[in-house]
Formats: C-alpha cells, sequence, structure tokens
C-alpha cells in the first residue's frame, strides 16, 4: 500500500511529522546500500502504517484473531524503530516518526470514514 508521499529516510528535522509529502530523499541515495537501507525503513513503515489503520478500524475489534496480530505486528515494528539496527539504517528519530505514521494512520481512517458515511 503506498500513502503519495516519499517515504525514503526523512531528515533529522521533524518537519515530516506536520507535512510528510514535504520529504526529498537524501542526496547519498544512489549508493546502493542507502537505496537498501531506504526500502527497509519504507516497508517498515507501510507495514507500521498499515497496523495502526487495522487498529483503528472498528470491524477488526470484534475478530479477535486479527486484532491481535496486528497488535504483535505493531510491537514488532515498534521494537525495530527503537533497535540499534534502525540506528545504522536511519537518522530518523523512533519517538517522532511513530506519532507521525499515528498520524498518517489516523487520517487515513478518517478518510474511509468519511466515504462511507457518504456512500
Amino acid at each position: 500500500m503506498g500513502y503519495g508521499f516519499g517515504l525514503a529516510l526523512f531528515d533529522a528535522s521533524d518537519d515530516y511529522l506536520n507535512n510528510p509529502e514535504s520529504y526529498q530523499a537524501p542526496t547519498n541515495a544512489d549508493d546502493g546500500y542507502a537505496k537498501l537501507a531506504d526500502a527497509i525503513v519504507r516497508t517498515a513503515i507501510q507495514e507500521y502504517v498499515d497496523a495502526l489503520s487495522g487498529l483503528y478500524n472498528p470491524s477488526n475489534r470484534e475478530r479477535t484473531k486479527k486484532l491481535r496480530a496486528l497488535q504483535i505486528r505493531k510491537q514488532e515494528i515498534e521494537a525495530f524503530f527503537n533497535s540499534p539496527w534502525f540506528k545504522v539504517l536511519s537518522n530518523l528519530r523512533p519517538a517522532v516518526l511513530m506519532q507521525g505514521c499515528n498520524q498518517i494512520a489516523v487520517r487515513s481512517f478518517q478518510e474511509v470514514q468519511n466515504e462511507s458515511n457518504l456512500a
């Protein structure tokens, strides 16, 4: 699932928290290792937002098994974001990143809710 904005390695500032669409890829993104790190971080961010969005969906609250799987996935990705390996891959601040992902998930869920209310 794509979110319509560049989720390469955010720079060290917190600008992406308020406007993730404004992010520009780092200048060293041509390096193979930087591209690999970027892909790993992008995937983790996308999976984290997906897990958060699933947790916000009230229909999942009735499906205990799915809800538990989403909670576990969220915890696994949070552990990755706070790991030494993540610090090697990215210069992002985990708490700010997770807060930004949460805002994206809430906004995404609200858009889906608004669309379903209009239908």
